[in-house]
């Protein structure tokens, strides 16, 4: 799996060295010369990792103007890993930069095995901590989802056309077949989602209800498809979209003709 590393450095020998070293180990390599330029890159792609020199042009020993473009680029994404580099390197400048939200830190010169050693540490925790909220967010999801789902269902027919019905709705089960229920407000199609998929194959999977009238045109792709943070303006995080969520199980779009 190719990563995606963005490099932050005014010297043009430094930003070509570290550019091939990472294009040798597989990383795709994104470059920029100013803080300026990094924040709006920042905004616009995603990186699995970022590297950071703390000193520029307008201020080469504080390491003031890497700190404020550390916490600019944290606002914006606080997921990714953020290693800095500095030629002025100090214990101070160190902790002030963990402090803003670095994640590592670096000495130029640097040493080729160290920096690759502490970009896969940090790219492989951001990959850890990114699948345990995902998981967190299912694990949310699925209890509104079925917190009103009652397992099984044990409907009791007395007429003939029901007895049929519930037959039919037991073979229907069986299949992967996508399955269309129709009927006026209140005649039990949402009862008759469950009692398919209680007695599908997919029975311990999860079901998903989805009120399709509820949801606006704007937030339809997003709902439906999740995104992942940064694809808009307002995706502050990862959403997971219901097909995802429904995924192995039963998804029923509920509502259907007043999307």
């Amino acid at each position: 799996m190719s990563h995606s590393i963005i490099i932050a450095d005014d010297d043009a020998s430094v930003l070509s060295a570290l550019k091939m070293l990472l294009e040798l180990n597989q990383f795709d390599v994104t470059c920029v010369t100013t803080p300026d330029a990094l924040v709006q890159q920042v905004a616009s792609n995603a990186f699995s990792l970022a590297i950071v020199d703390l000193n520029y042009q307008s201020d080469t020993t504080s390491g003031a103007e890497g700190l404020e473009v550390i916490e600019k680029i944290k606002q914006i994404d606080d997921s990714m890993p953020i290693v800095v580099m500095t030629g002025y390197s100090s214990v101070d400048i160190a902790v002030s930069a963990m402090k803003v939200g670095a994640n590592d830190f670096i000495e130029k010169p640097w040493n080729n095995e160290r920096l690759l050693s502490i970009m896969r540490v940090q790219i492989e925790k951001a990959m850890i901590m990114a699948t345990g909220e995902k998981l967190a967010e299912e694990n949310a999801l699925l209890k509104a989802d079925n917190s009103q789902f009652h397992s099984p269902a044990n409907y009791i027919a007395h007429s003939q056309i029901m007895k049929d019905l519930f037959a039919q709705m037991e073979k229907l089960a069986k299949s992967d077949m996508s399955i269309l229920l129709t009927g006026e407000n209140g005649t039990g199609k949402s009862a008759l989602a469950k009692y398919i998929h209680q007695y599908s194959a997919r029975s311990n999977t999860p079901f998903i209800s989805v009120n399709m009238g509820a949801i606006s045109d704007s937030l339809f792709e997003s709902e439906m498809f999740g995104h992942v943070k940064g694809a808009f303006t307002d995706a502050k995080q990862q959403r997971i979209g219901r097909f995802e969520l429904a995924e192995t199980g039963t998804i029923f779009l509920d509502e259907i003709a007043n999307i």
